[in-house]
């Protein structure tokens, strides 16, 4: 009786051990599984660095550094968006689309701006030669390349490129004291004749002086058509995207409208092939230029512009979307923080008064942030008596001071008059697809 019992109670032991091991060893597995899952998924994760993090194989330094990165940018990205949750939760606007079929004539034709070649070396040389009084010797050919260097990259977002350039024309800056910088590059600027060979619009032949005027850009000068912000039309006040913003007094403040899409339907221009031996060092090899296309009513914005092959015979297309935004009157009745937008008169910018765009007030922000901290402005800035231009003196300052770094975080700067103002009542912007054919050899 006793030894029935004893096996009864070690078989109910038994099997309650199984039972539990049966138990582990699913739990186990269900473990691996989600081990083995999210493995996987962080091997082929979009976000990068996290694959790095469960890499086999992977050094413990390794893993560490690579979670600090992953966490410092989920950081950055948390602090990015709060703004804007907040804005989209707190803003009373409502955004609807009007219509997808709006009338291509109700709009203006984009402004295009081409820089091309901004300085002539052989022509800068002989300028900054008589000036010095030297001879051109093999030396000083040298300083004088690197002085036009020196001015080619004196403008956003090439700042950084100058250090090398004012280093190695340091001994010769004090002698450039009296030199009028802004003179200086409208002198070796090419000109229109030098630039152009054909220009057609609508399929007519037009003269390329008359319908592409010199515009100022952070980059340096150049030549728009069809742009308010260029230096012949500043004093224009467009008040509608029309034909009938530009008064009979004013004919040059009217805007270019197409009616029709297509090849040969806009602006089309033919360029003079350029003369190698007479240009400096371009920022990239192989770029001929730079092409903006943007809002007329704003200044061309470097960073969204197009690089120009310097191959000969070579045909850039490029096909534009228009999307135009507008802002319904009663909206006004909010304020401007409210709304993130600005009517026409609220806002009146130093540089262009009477064509306030977002754009247009970031870029002024830059050359306002350039002067508090440097003391000067660029050349291309359009200064006041009261402003002085930079004299290669104060650059050579510059470089030597740790405003320097500081000008490379000038959009903290800006947050101020994006809180102010925003963007316009009316915002029309372009969005482009550039293709590169070989033209045909007429």
């Amino acid at each position: 009786m006793y030894s029935e019992k004893k096996t009864t109670e070690v078989w109910r032991i038994r099997r309650q051990w199984m039972e539990f091991r049966s138990r582990d060893s699913s739990l186990e597995s269900k473990n691996s599984s989600a081990i083995m899952v999210f493995k996987e998924y962080s091997s082929k994760a979009a976000i990068h660095g996290v694959k790095y993090i469960f890499k086999d194989g992977s050094l413990a330094l390794d893993r560490l550094l690579w979670v600090v990165a992953v966490m410092v940018c989920a950081t950055g990205v948390v602090f990015l968006s709060i703004p804007m949750c907040e804005e989209y939760f707190t803003s009373p606007l409502l955004i609807s689309v009007e219509s997808t079929h709006y009338p291509l004539y109700e709009l203006p034709f984009p402004a295009v701006t081409l820089c091309i070649n901004k300085v002539k070396r052989r022509a800068g040389e002989e300028i900054l030669a008589r000036y010095l009084n030297v001879t051109l010797t093999p030396e000083w050919t040298n300083y004088t390349w690197h002085v036009m260097s020196i001015l080619s990259k004196f403008g956003h977002p090439y700042l950084h490129l100058m250090k090398e350039h004012l280093q190695i024309a340091a001994p010769i800056l004090h002698l450039f004291k009296g030199l009028n910088l802004t003179q200086f590059m409208l002198q070796v600027f090419p000109r229109c004749d030098e630039v152009f060979l054909r220009c057609f619009w609508y399929g007519h032949s037009m003269n390329c002086c008359q319908i592409f005027n010199l515009q100022r850009t952070e980059g340096g000068f150049c030549y728009s058509f069809n742009s308010l912000t260029a230096e012949n039309k500043k004093h224009c006040h467009p008040k509608h995207f029309d034909d009938s913003s530009g008064s009979d007094d004013f004919p040059e403040c009217r805007l270019r409208h197409n009616v029709q899409s297509g090849t040969t339907t806009g602006l089309e221009v033919f360029l003079k092939p350029l003369n190698v031996d007479d240009q400096l060092e371009s920022r990239r090899s192989g770029v001929k230029g730079l092409i903006f296309l943007h809002n007329p009513l704003e200044v061309p914005d470097i960073s969204q512009s197009f690089h120009l092959a310097q191959l000969n015979y070579t045909k850039l297309s490029i096909k534009v979307s228009p999307t135009l935004i507008q802002s319904d009157l009663s909206v006004q009745n909010l304020e401007i923080r409210e709304r993130s937008c600005v009517f026409p008169g609220e806002v009146r910018l130093k540089t262009h008064p009477n064509m306030y765009t977002l754009r247009n007030c970031l870029i002024e922000c830059r050359f306002q942030f350039f002067g508090k901290k440097c003391g000067c402005y660029p050349y291309i800035y359009y200064s006041t008596a009261d402003e002085t231009v930079c004299l290669l003196l104060a650059l050579q300052r510059i470089r030597t001071d740790l405003r320097w770094l500081v000008l490379r975080f000038y959009w903290f700067s800006c947050a101020e008059h994006l809180g102010q103002g925003g963007r316009g009542r009316d915002e029309l912007s372009f969005s482009t697809t550039t293709r590169t054919d070989e033209a045909e050899i007429m």
